[in-house]
C-alpha cells in the first residue's frame, strides 16, 4: 500500500512540475522561474492545510487523542481519497493541453531516447546535475528523529501535526522570500548562508537529545528549530529548480524533466 500510494505521489509530482515547465516557456528571461515559485507556493498551502486537517480531525479519544470526537487512521485516509478525486473531478474540464510542435510529434520514441540520451551526455548538463546529487545526498535524512518526538519526547499526535503545519507555513513563508528578495540573489552565495543557517539549526536537535532547551517547553523549541529548516531547505530548493530551465531544451520539456528529476530524488 505504500509503495502504491508513494508511485502515485510521485508520478502526480512529476506530471505536475512537466506541465508548469512547459508553460514556463513563455516567461521572460528575467522572471523565468516566478510561475514555478507560484506553483509550489500553492503547493504549500495546501500542505499547510492538510497539516492542520490532520491535527484537528485525528485526535479523538479512540486514537489516543484528548478531544472528544475524531477520526480514525483509516476515515482519514478516505477522506485524503475522497478530496483528491473531488478536486481532479471538478478542474478536469478546465484542463488545457499545449500542443506538441509537428516536428516533435512526428519523431519515434527511439528517436527521442536518442535526443535525451546526447543532450544528458553533454559536460554542460551531467557536470550540474551531478552538483544537486551530491548536494541533496549530503542532507542526510534522519527518519528516527520522527520516531524519537513520539518516544523520546512523548509528544502526542495532535502536537506533531501542529509542529508539521508551523513548518509547512514556514516553507510558504520561505517561497514568498525567495521570490522577492532572492530571486536575484548569486546562487553561490545563497547556497553557502542557507547551508550554514541549516546545519547550525540541525545541530540544535542535540540540544533536545540531550534535554539542553534553555528553559523552553521541548514542544516550542522543536517547532521553531523545524520551521526554521523547512524555511531555510525551502529557499535552497528553489534554485535547484529553476537551473532545469537552462538544462532543458526546448520542445521536450516534459519529457526531458520527467526523466532529469529522479536523479534529484535518487539521493533523498
Amino acid at each position: 500500500l505504500s509503495f502504491v500510494q508513494t508511485m502515485g505521489a510521485l508520478l502526480s509530482d512529476t506530471v505536475a512540475d512537466a506541465i508548469v515547465l512547459e508553460c514556463s516557456k513563455f516567461e521572460s528571461a528575467a522572471d523565468k522561474g516566478r510561475l514555478r515559485t507560484h506553483g509550489y507556493l500553492v503547493r504549500q498551502v495546501g500542505s499547510t492545510l492538510g497539516s492542520l486537517m490532520g491535527a484537528l480531525l485525528y485526535n479523538g479519544k479512540r486514537t489516543g487523542g484528548g478531544w472528544g470526537w475524531g477520526l480514525t487512521i483509516a476515515q482519514c485516509f478516505g477522506l485524503q481519497a475522497l478530496i483528491v478525486v473531488a478536486s481532479l473531478l471538478s478542474l478536469l474540464p478546465f484542463m488545457y493541453e499545449l500542443k506538441m510542435p509537428a516536428q516533435q510529434a512526428q519523431k519515434t520514441l527511439r528517436e527521442l531516447w536518442g535526443e535525451m540520451w546526447n543532450f544528458v551526455a553533454m559536460d554542460g548538463v551531467w557536470i550540474p546535475m551531478m552538483y544537486l546529487y551530491f548536494y541533496n545526498f549530503c542532507y542526510i535524512s534522519n527518519p528516527a528523529w520522527y520516531n524519537f518526538m513520539y518516544l523520546g519526547l512523548n509528544f502526542t499526535d495532535f502536537e506533531v501535526g501542529v509542529l508539521f503545519t508551523i513548518g509547512s507555513l514556514l516553507s510558504c513563508l520561505g517561497l514568498w522570500a525567495y521570490e522577492k528578495c532572492f530571486f536575484q540573489s548569486r546562487w553561490r552565495f545563497l547556497y553557502l548562508w542557507t547551508t550554514f543557517v541549516s546545519a547550525v539549526f540541525s545541530m540544535m536537535q542535540v540540544c533536545l537529545v540531550v534535554g539542553k532547551t534553555f528553559g523552553m517547553p521541548n514542544l516550542l523549541f522543536a517547532t521553531g528549530d523545524l520551521s526554521m529548516q523547512q524555511f531555510v531547505q525551502t529557499i535552497t530548493f528553489m534554485p535547484m529548480c529553476i537551473m532545469f530551465f537552462a538544462l532543458i531544451p526546448e520542445g521536450t520539456e516534459g519529457t526531458t524533466y520527467a526523466w532529469l528529476s529522479p536523479a534529484k530524488r535518487r539521493c533523498i
